[in-house]
């Protein structure tokens, strides 16, 4: 399941030169095209604010809708401030300075006009639809998580297991070595391999009475073989 954003943390101006970054890479990207759907945008632009964030805030804090309607934010004061500039400049006079400009800022900045009925119509089925595309985005990137997280866990599965083949592996080989030795015939050796042969003998009949084990040297019969794991595949 996707962290749950985190509400009311401030955007810092690192977080929003990151999302400007990440928007003006896929906008101007030729290799991807204008053809393409809000939600593959959007997804685009937040790996890219994720990448130009350096973990400040990281997916934990921001999701694809958090940085949809800040963009949405900064693109309205963009237009305002671009108007303002534009019409400073056409009311430029000589001397003035940018403090005048702050000065007639009250003057520049004009009070919006009132919305029509048709014009709150279309803006009402626009919210709609960027509502939509933050509800798809974020069931999107639920799916991404959750798909990342069961290849994360069969991944550990198949590596648990693999280490079970092996130390199983070892032990058929060891348990096969010291039954070699235990049926050897010491009888016929010289007594130097006797002594040899028979001191790992007793080794092996310590650590077997040690261990609990149910091999018994005067009865075969009776040996245990565990199951091997079952295959990776």
């Amino acid at each position: 399941m996707a962290p749950k954003p985190q509400r009311g943390v401030n955007w810092k101006p690192q977080e929003d030169e990151a999302l400007c970054r990440g928007w003006v890479s896929i906008s101007e990207n030729g290799a991807i095209g204008t053809n393409q759907s809000n939600d593959s945008f959007w997804l685009r632009v937040y790996q890219i604010f994720l990448e130009n964030d350096r973990g400040m805030s990281g997916a934990g804090v921001r999701s694809p809708q958090a940085i949809a309607s800040r963009f949405k934010i900064i693109n309205q004061q963009c237009s305002l401030w671009k108007t303002c500039i534009t019409k400073a400049n056409a009311r430029h006079v000589s001397g003035s300075n940018l403090e005048d400009v702050e000065d007639e800022d009250d003057v520049v900045m004009s009070t919006p006009r009132l919305l029509g009925r048709d014009k709150q119509k279309d803006e009402k089925k626009k919210g709609k639809c960027v509502e939509s595309y933050l509800n798809q985005s974020s069931k999107l990137l639920s799916e991404l998580v959750q798909r990342g997280n069961e290849a994360k866990e069969d991944r550990r599965r198949k590596l648990e297991l693999l280490q079970e083949q092996h130390a199983y592996q070892i032990q058929q080989d060891k348990d096969a070595n010291e039954q070699r030795i235990m049926s050897m015939d010491l009888s016929k050796f010289t007594p130097r391999k006797m002594k040899c042969w028979g001191n790992k003998q007793e080794e092996i009949i310590e650590a077997q009475m040690n261990t609990s084990s149910p091999y018994n040297p005067e009865d075969n019969s009776g040996d245990y073989y565990p199951s091997p794991p079952h295959s990776v595949y």
